[in-house]
């Protein structure tokens, strides 16, 4: 720049030799830049990214198989507890969220005329796992939600749950069966709320948080407060939330 700028500003006045050298001068600068330029633009193609290979398409591969071996071993387990823990059952082996193998062994109930399980549409009584699969899935979902909290007690939400220690116990007495409730208890009436209301008159055998004792009695308290704070049936609320979104469509009560 300088150079060209000498033979502009100059260009009249130079004569001879001093004309000849600004001419050199200036055609060396040109070479120059040549120089310069052409490798930069080398050097924008050398490091230029090749283009990405397309992507393969995903290759599903099929479930490993269960082997006729493994299958008749679990079957034979199965058999080994009908008619003494157990009158029938059913048996489903896959892999992931494919069923690959069922079967369906004994009957529905007790006695000889009961009818045979139907592999794909017995329904079976949950019993005590009615605890885990609905009880404790409220309770906790009306934690998650802000609804109550864990170490608060119970009566704020149920205060017809009255009697000696009771202001003390929590939601986490009743879950983890520490609450002092006993095992089980004869409660009887004519209607459900006459039902309801000598469940909750119920007596603690011991202040909470003292000992462990697996207690029907203290579950079905948890699910009449849990009822009382969700404000809507717990069946409603567990279809709603748990278990239509699970695809459970034959879960019930």
């Amino acid at each position: 720049l300088h150079l060209g700028q000498a033979s502009r500003t100059g260009q009249g006045a130079m004569s001879g030799s001093t004309a000849h050298n600004t001419r050199r001068w200036a055609a060396a600068a040109a070479a120059a830049a040549v120089i310069v330029v052409l490798p930069v633009a080398a050097m924008k193609v050398l490091h230029h990214a090749p283009p990405e290979p397309a992507p393969r398409a995903a290759v599903e591969l099929p479930p490993p198989a269960i082997s006729p071996a493994a299958m008749s071993r679990a079957v034979s387990i199965v058999e080994s507890g009908i008619g003494e823990a157990y009158p029938g059952a059913a048996i489903a082996a896959g892999v992931g969220a494919t069923v690959m193998d069922v079967r369906a062994l004994g009957r529905i109930g007790w006695r000889a005329a009961s009818p045979p399980v139907i592999a794909d549409s017995t329904v079976y009584d949950l019993a005590s796992l009615t605890k885990a699969m609905a009880t404790t899935v409220a309770v906790l979902l009306l934690v998650q939600d802000g609804v109550i909290e864990l170490d608060e007690p119970v009566r704020r939400h149920l205060p017809a749950f009255e009697g000696e220690w009771k202001d003390d116990v929590t939601w986490r007495h009743l879950l983890t069966h520490t609450s002092g409730l006993p095992a089980g208890a004869a409660i009887r009436g004519r209607t459900p709320a006459e039902r309801t209301q000598r469940l909750l008159r119920t007596k603690l055998g011991v202040p909470p948080g003292r000992q462990v004792t697996y207690s029907d009695v203290g579950y079905l308290v948890l699910w009449e407060a849990a009822q009382k704070a969700a404000g809507e049936p717990l069946a409603r609320m567990l279809e709603r939330r748990v278990w239509q979104p699970l695809g459970l469509h034959a879960t019930s009560f």
